[in-house]
């Protein structure tokens, strides 16, 4: 059990100093919205770097997305960021919900 304790902690620490993982919160169209950036330290922060915009769906949030898809691990190996906005009351801009038709999710 000790060495099942131990590994755990390892890996935790491993990919805890390989990457980050910040939520970040900005005024669009005066609604504040928020976004997490998951970037990996082997990426030069004035580098340019491809990026990956990974949205959840309707009913989910950011949080869930980012367990969900599990991408942080494959952006970790090949250098490349994520951002993973939060859709407004768990849901985007689409057809389907009249009451959103004015929020700007492509400009956010």
């Amino acid at each position: 059990m000790k060495i099942l304790t131990l590994l755990a902690f390892a890996f935790f620490l491993v990919t805890s100093l390989s990457s980050q993982t910040t939520t970040y919160t900005m005024m669009h169209d005066g609604v504040e919205r928020s976004y997490k950036l998951h970037s990996p330290l082997n990426v030069p922060v004035m580098d340019p770097a491809p990026l990956v915009i990974n949205m959840h769906g309707y009913g989910s949030n950011m949080n869930e997305q980012q367990f969900y898809a599990n991408m942080d691990p494959i952006a970790d190996t090949t250098g490349f960021l994520i951002v993973y906005p939060n859709g407004l009351n768990t849901q985007w801009n689409a057809w389907y919900t009249p009451s959103f038709y004015d929020v700007d999710d492509v400009g956010f």
